[in-house]
C-alpha cells in the first residue's frame, strides 16, 4: 500500500521526509501510515514504538530551556541516556523496537 515507506522501514535509514504545501494531506497521510504499519490487524510493525511530536511542542520544549534529550528522558521517566539505551537493548532482536520520531510541521507558512 505504501511501498516507499515500507522500503524505508525495512532498511537502516535514519529519517525520511514528507513535504507538500499546506492543506495537501501530509497529516492525513501520516495518520493513515501509522494506522497501516503499526495499529491495523495485520500491521507489519505492531511491536514497534511510534512517537509523534509536532513543531509547536518542540518550540515549547526549547523555549523552556530544555533540550529534546532532556525532555524525552523526563517525559518517559528515564533517569539517563544510558538507562534509555539499556531499556532498548533488553528487547530481543526479533522484536527490536524502532523509535520513529516524526516531526510534523502543522503550521502554514
Amino acid at each position: 500500500m505504501y511501498p516507499d515507506f515500507d522500503y524505508f522501514f525495512k532498511n537502516n535509514y535514519q529519517f525520511t521526509t514528507v513535504s507538500a504545501q499546506p492543506g495537501q494531506g501530509k497529516s492525513i497521510l501520516l495518520a493513515h501510515m501509522v494506522e497501516y504499519f503499526f495499529f491495523s490487524e495485520n500491521a507489519l510493525y505492531k511491536n514497534d514504538i511510534v512517537l509523534l511530536v509536532n513543531s509547536t511542542s518542540i518550540n515549547t520544549i526549547i523555549q523552556s530551556g530544555d533540550t529534546l534529550q532532556e525532555w524525552f528522558l523526563k517525559e518517559f521517566k528515564f533517569g539517563s541516556l544510558s538507562e534509555l539505551i539499556s531499556f532498548f537493548k533488553k528487547i530481543p532482536k526479533r522484536e527490536m523496537a524502532v523509535l520513529l520520531l516524526s516531526l510534523m510541521v502543522l503550521m502554514d507558512i
